[in-house]
């Protein structure tokens, strides 16, 4: 979906996910080349409440928030076009969810 190589690396009580390029046209090489060789693609959060984050967020920015199942749970997601240029997720948990 991303076109995109990952590797993660346990760290504290999540992760740390390394993405590089796979596929030209992709997100991440997108991504890369707008930034030259290295960045912050995004960060995600524990939440204490998925519900709680999804609607203070809805209120805050004036635009639903979608609840969607995801590599950790229960998440909601914020574009980089509103948070200076990364992705901010607000998740269930922090490591990736037994599926």
């Amino acid at each position: 979906q991303m076109g995109a190589k990952c590797v993660a690396f346990e760290a504290g009580l999540g992760e740390i996910v390394l993405y590089a390029a796979a596929a030209k046209g992709s997100p991440v090489r997108r991504f890369l080349d707008e930034r030259g060789r290295a960045g912050i693609l995004g960060v995600t959060l524990l939440a204490g409440s998925v519900p709680a984050a999804q609607r203070l967020l809805a209120e805050r920015l004036k635009t639903a928030v979608p609840v969607y199942d995801g590599r950790y749970g229960r998440s909601v997601r914020v574009g980089p076009e509103r948070t200076m240029g990364v992705w901010m997720e607000f998740a269930q948990y922090l490591v990736p969810s037994a599926k």
